[in-house]
């Protein structure tokens, strides 16, 4: 019981600040702290992490590419 309220207590903060911010910005946080996050976690990983679907993930990382390149 003690484990899991540990486990609970790491992961509350992550998800409400999820759920406060659009993907997007929870991307360029994650890429602002490990600018080489990509290459390194697989995509699945990265949006097993963030609560969301590997297309999902794929779609915004797509957006933020046109963006930089515009």
């Amino acid at each position: 019981m003690k484990a899991m309220a540990i486990k609970i207590g790491y992961k509350a903060p992550r998800h409400s600040y999820q759920q406060s911010y659009t993907i997007e910005d929870n991307i360029l946080k994650l890429k602002e702290a490990f600018p080489e996050l990509i290459e390194v976690i697989s995509k699945k990983d990265i949006a097993n992490y963030m609560g969301i679907t590997l297309r999902s993930l794929n779609r915004v990382l797509m957006k933020l590419n046109e963006k930089i390149i515009k």
